[in-house]
């Protein structure tokens, strides 16, 4: 399923529709010990980044490059955070996670438990693009988070 500029629904969204609610990749997250140094880099390939984010809660940097209808997340965190599963906020340099588009996230993750898998310790919750909750493919162990965007639309 293509989710390029001529799929892309309002605001550049993904478009609707697809299994389980799920409706494109949103993006994908590294983790790396120097941001700054990792993001001059991309820089001379991407572009500049189109967000720069911190999130103090979570003791997360973000540096978010636009690559296509997706993106490239470059992330730094700064350790372990009460009430959040560890996996999530590991500063442990390497793929972090995938991330998807959903366009109904409680929904989703009602349909998702039903299956056996849980949103991880202290999720949903806010993200850096909209209502987020990661889960954790159970053999694998590969992070997913389930993005549910915010209307960023003006009019």
């Amino acid at each position: 399923m293509s989710t390029g500029p001529d799929r892309a629904g309002p605001c550049g969204a993904p478009p609707a529709g697809s299994c389980a609610g799920v409706t494109g990749l949103a993006h994908v997250g590294l983790v790396v010990a120097d941001l700054d140094g990792v993001c001059r880099a991309l820089e001379h390939l991407l572009g500049p980044p189109v967000e720069r984010r911190t999130l103090p809660g979570v003791g997360l940097e973000a540096r978010v490059f636009g690559v296509g209808a997706a993106a490239v997340e470059i992330l730094r965190f700064r350790g372990p955070v009460v009430g959040i599963d560890p996996r999530v906020t590991r500063p442990v340099p390497g793929v972090h996670h995938l991330a998807f588009w959903v366009e109904d996230l409680p929904g989703c993750l009602e349909r998702l438990e039903r299956r056996g898998v849980r949103p991880l310790e202290g999720f949903p919750r806010p993200g850096l693009h909209g209502l987020i909750a990661f889960v954790s493919d159970p053999v694998s162990g590969v992070l997913v988070e389930l993005v549910q965007r915010e209307d960023v639309c003006d009019g």
